[in-house]
């Protein structure tokens, strides 16, 4: 969309209400990434921990085709770190571009979760 992967201009992925258990959560890469410069970086996180699933990943290392779970993006399959499944959830999950802008390219996330409070949502 316009005016994401902007540098310091933090992307809210999942809006997350209550507490939730989230088993799992993916980024899967569909079309190249492109940056403004040398160093445009992004990191997957919540609110107040904006690397807490996935570490600064310079964007153009994450390539077509690729799941982004790692600071090292992998063709084919991978297993799921132990940052991104069984995690207790209370705040949003975000894109956080970190430094310079990525200009171009699609990451489709999921997160695969259950609600662990009366409230707990995830939209």
């Amino acid at each position: 969309a316009a005016g994401f992967g902007l540098a310091g201009s933090i992307i809210t992925l999942f809006t997350v209400t209550g507490q939730i258990f989230v088993h799992g959560i993916t980024a899967f890469c569909s079309t190249l990434l492109t940056e403004s410069g040398a160093t445009a970086t992004l990191s997957l996180g919540t609110t107040n921990q904006v690397a807490r699933f996935i570490a600064a990943t310079n964007s153009v290392d994450i390539d077509a085709n690729e799941w982004w779970v790692t600071t090292t993006p992998t063709v084919g399959s991978i297993d799921l770190p132990d940052a991104l499944q069984a995690v207790c959830v209370s705040e949003n999950i975000i894109l956080n571009p970190l430094v310079a802008n990525t200009t171009a390219g699609v990451i489709e996330f999921v997160v695969v979760w259950e609600p662990i409070s009366s409230n707990g949502a995830v939209s």
